[in-house]
C-alpha cells in the first residue's frame, strides 16, 4: 500500500484567513509586538472601529491568551467583591 498521497489544497484553503478586532488596547499589544494591520475602518451600522490583521500563527499565538486573560479579568467574581 503507497502512503505517499498527494494533498492538494482547495482554494478556500489557499486564500488567506483574516482576524477582525474592535480592541484598541489589542491593537497596541499586536504592534508591540510587531504585527501590523492591513485595514482598519468603522462598521457602517455601529461606527464602531476596526483593525484586519492577516490571521497568521503568530497573531493567534498571541492575540488569543491576551483576549482569553481579559476575559478572565471583565467576567471574574472578585471584581464584584466589597
Amino acid at each position: 500500500m503507497d502512503m505517499n498521497v498527494n494533498y492538494t489544497k482547495t482554494k478556500r484553503e489557499l486564500e488567506p484567513r483574516f482576524y477582525f478586532t474592535t480592541d484598541y488596547d489589542l491593537v497596541k499589544h499586536l504592534s508591540k509586538n510587531k504585527i501590523k494591520y492591513i485595514d482598519k475602518g468603522t462598521n457602517e451600522s455601529t461606527g464602531e472601529k476596526y483593525w484586519k490583521y492577516i490571521l497568521t500563527n503568530k497573531l493567534s499565538s498571541i492575540a488569543i491568551p491576551w483576549k482569553a486573560e481579559k476575559d478572565a479579568e471583565k467576567y471574574s467574581l472578585s471584581r464584584w467583591e466589597m
